[in-house]
């Protein structure tokens, strides 16, 4: 029989979920997150070398790798359920969807969050380079959503089982609102009502709501408190086999408190405009760093301004012409090249 090994609160409910959509029979075994680590338990990372689920097992074969797992599941036992055949008009939008989870979607997500997780300013090109590759994989997904009902078209495949998980369970680690993504929030209540979607997430997840709403969800910081830590298996019929070990009965933890890497509750504030790199924020920043290194210039630069002013005009022109070189950046500029070019060769002729 194929043996589903799931961690709970993590992608590998796509497995789970997949296997009742196709309604075959499977062994689920699950596992509970480290507490400080979040990471999955020693038992589950002696299976692969990933060291992280979803792993399956069928006969002698171990896989791991949801994206890899679920087009194996489906060659092997979909008999062409939940796919798109090679001839139909929509198998490159089925193709495309089926590996966007993995190889843009999810990427963005997490590329998004490690760049905050490191400290960067929001307003870092690098920043501003992430946050843009996550916006538009949720603008891909809502524009598609608006216009189809699954990701395919109109039937429901893998590429949706493969999506679904970036858009609910992965907020409690990353989260994020999808407030004006109406097509992305329409889809989710149509998955929600699946039969299969509810039954995959009672049993692989008991006591997690899926996150189907708009609101921005709270940060965990607690996986697996209030969860029992046993290895707990089950089969599809719904029998339970339980080894018995510690269990942790403490009130499960979750913080309103912002998090390294968590998105933002008000992305707003962030849209700074760019830096500004107008003639005088360069003139400013020059004069400031060549008064770091010459404290006197600033004082000996004036006062040489107004010797050559007051040699050159009379006195009632030498104010304003004072203020439109100190004042202004580009005026001082202009005037200070004319008064390069002609004062002094004038001084040197008359010196001559």
């Amino acid at each position: 029989m194929l043996t589903v090994h799931h961690l709970q609160r993590s992608q590998s409910e796509r497995i789970v979920w997949l296997c009742e959509e196709l309604g075959i029979p499977y062994e689920l075994k699950t596992y509970q997150r480290d507490a400080k680590t979040f990471l999955a338990p020693p038992e589950l990372q002696q299976l692969h070398p990933t060291q992280a689920a979803p792993v399956i097992q069928d006969g002698t074969t171990t896989l791991a790798e949801s994206g890899a797992i679920v087009e194996y599941i489906l060659t092997k036992y979909g008999n062409g359920k939940l796919a798109i055949p090679h001839t139909a008009d929509n198998y490159a939008d089925y193709l495309y969807f089926l590996h966007f989870a993995n190889g843009y979607f999810q990427p963005a997500l997490v590329g998004y969050s490690t760049v905050l997780r490191s400290g960067i300013s929001r307003d870092d090109p690098s920043a501003r380079f992430a946050r843009r590759n996550f916006e538009q994989a949720l603008k891909i997904l809502d524009g598609r959503l608006t216009k189809n009902t699954w990701l395919a078209g109109e039937d429901f495949t893998a590429a949706d089982v493969m999506n679904v998980f970036t858009l609910t369970t992965a907020r409690l680690f990353f989260p994020y609102s999808l407030a004006g993504y109406e097509g992305i929030l329409g889809y989710l209540q149509r998955v929600s009502q699946r039969e299969a979607y509810k039954t995959a997430m009672a049993k692989g997840d008991p006591g997690l709501v899926p996150l189907i709403s708009a609101e921005k969800p709270r940060s965990i910081s607690g996986l697996n408190k209030g969860l029992p830590t046993d290895t707990v298996t089950k089969t599809a019929s719904g029998t339970v086999n339980q080894t018995t070990q510690n269990l942790n009965n403490t009130t499960e933890k979750v913080t309103d408190q912002t998090i390294p890497g968590e998105f933002p509750s008000d992305d707003a504030k962030y849209d700074k405009p760019p830096p500004d790199i107008s003639f005088s924020s360069i003139w400013s920043a020059f004069k400031t760093w060549l008064f770091s290194f010459f404290p006197n210039i600033l004082d000996r630069f004036e006062n040489w301004i107004k010797g050559l002013i007051a040699w050159i005009l009379p006195p009632p022109r030498q104010a304003k012409m004072y203020e439109a070189i100190l004042k202004r950046p580009i005026a001082s500029s202009f005037i200070i090249c004319q008064l390069v070019c002609c004062g002094v060769p004038l001084l040197v002729f008359l010196a001559v």
